[in-house]
């Protein structure tokens, strides 16, 4: 009896320090989103963003109901700025009136990369804030992250 507990302690000892390095599976893999493509935006109705080979193009509407899939680069204000992004920050360099204005700050995607949360810090005039922008076609209220 003294053989067979030991023997299954010892069999415990051998499972318990098996190596515990995760492989990669689907769900541990780190996504990696575009943000080409167009955008609206939380707190304004009545505008677009559109990300596209490195140039942020800014499209408003001023119809009561805007069909945003028929709104191209074409439609855009003449403001347009470049961008990069890497890893997980987000840099904008803005064509306005008085010149050139770096936008943008950290980045963070949520609701499978429909959602883009910018944390803006002290680039435009002083000021903080977070902007949430949202993939054309997702319902922002079906995001609950």
């Amino acid at each position: 009896m003294k053989n067979i507990t030991i023997i299954l302690i010892l069999i415990s000892f051998v499972f318990a320090c098996q190596d515990e390095t995760e492989t990669p599976t689907q769900s541990n893999i780190p996504t990696s989103y575009s943000i080409e493509g167009k955008w609206r935006l939380r707190d304004a109705d009545n505008q677009l963003y559109i990300f596209q080979d490195g140039k942020k193009y800014t499209v408003y509407c001023r119809e009561e109901v805007c069909n945003w899939d028929t709104f191209t680069i074409a439609s855009a204000s003449p403001n347009v700025g470049t961008y990069t992004f890497e890893n997980d920050t987000l840099t904008i360099n803005q064509q306005g009136p008085g010149g050139v204005s770096k936008l943008g700050g950290l980045a963070t995607y949520n609701c499978d990369g429909n959602v883009l949360t910018i944390e803006h810090k002290n680039l435009h005039m002083g000021s903080e804030y977070d902007e949430v922008i949202y993939r054309l076609g997702y319902k922002l209220e079906d995001c609950t992250e």
